[in-house]
C-alpha cells in the first residue's frame, strides 16, 4: 500500500434537506480554480480481483467535520460529519 498526495479539481458531499428524506450532490471548489490537494491510499493487487483479475484500490484521508463551519452541513443530519482535509491553513 502506497500514500499519495494528489490534486483535484473539485468534489461532492450530500447536502440533505433538514427532514433528512432526500440529498443532492453538492460540488466544492475553490473560489479562484485552483486545484485542491486529496491525500489517500493506493493499492495494485494484479490478481485481487474476483476470478483472480487485477484490483486498484484507492481511498481518501477524511476528517471529522462536526462543528466545522462549513463542512459541517452535509451527510445526513445527526450522523457524523466526515470531510477532505483540504484546509490551507498549516
Amino acid at each position: 500500500m502506497c500514500w499519495i498526495a494528489f490534486p483535484i479539481e473539485h468534489f461532492f458531499e450530500p447536502l440533505y434537506t433538514p427532514d433528512n428524506k432526500s440529498s443532492t450532490r453538492y460540488k466544492i471548489e475553490r473560489a479562484d480554480g485552483e486545484p485542491l490537494a486529496a491525500a489517500g491510499f493506493w493499492q495494485w493487487r494484479p490478481n485481487g480481483g474476483p476470478d483472480d483479475k487485477p484490483l486498484f484500490s484507492f481511498n481518501i484521508l477524511t476528517i471529522n467535520a462536526d462543528g466545522h463551519p462549513f463542512f459541517e452541513q452535509f451527510h445526513e443530519h445527526r450522523e457524523e460529519k466526515r470531510t477532505n482535509d483540504c484546509s490551507t491553513e498549516a
